[in-house]
């Protein structure tokens, strides 16, 4: 449930994970609100390698090389402006990268439906979980309003 960057993300590990399994993404509707660029830290590119897209990530966005900290000395005196800043003394052996949301997220989707992951296009308004045989039922209102039950093993709650 939820078809931003961490449900599509989601769906992407689990198909590559577990290629025999049906991966649906309920998603909400597009409204037009704004992303803002992500600043990712090492283990997130670890994590976006494993799924094949750190060509994509050298070719569409920007790199960077680790964090920078800035600490300030005195806390308590607002015209002070000392800082003290810690920083990799060299390169990391893994690039990070400042990436564009928008894009990245729009390859995502892309990806995971060249890969099977079907994309349901609705609003969650329901979550039966346990429903007797083990399974869960996830009730879906489709952008005319009508209800669909979903049932599932497995649930992904990735609605922010």
């Amino acid at each position: 449930m939820g078809g931003g960057a961490t449900g599509q993300l989601a769906a992407a590990y689990l198909r590559m994970r577990f290629p025999d399994l049906r991966i649906a993404v309920v998603e909400g509707p597009h409204k037009n609100r704004p992303i803002v660029g992500e600043s990712l830290v090492e283990v997130s590119v670890d994590f976006l390698l494993e799924l094949g897209l750190g060509a994509y990530l050298v070719e569409k966005h920007y790199p960077k090389y680790g964090l920078t900290y800035y600490f300030k000395l005195n806390i308590d005196d607002p015209a002070d402006r000392t800082y003290v800043v810690d920083e990799i003394p060299t390169a990391p052996p893994l690039l990070s990268f400042q990436i564009n949301r928008f894009t990245f997220d729009q390859e995502v989707r892309r990806r995971n439906l060249e890969n099977g992951v079907q994309l349901i296009d609705g609003t969650v308004a329901g979550v039966d979980i346990n429903g007797g045989d083990g399974t869960h039922s996830v009730t879906v209102h489709d952008p005319a309003g009508q209800a669909h039950i979903l049932n599932a093993r497995w649930l992904v709650d990735a609605t922010g």
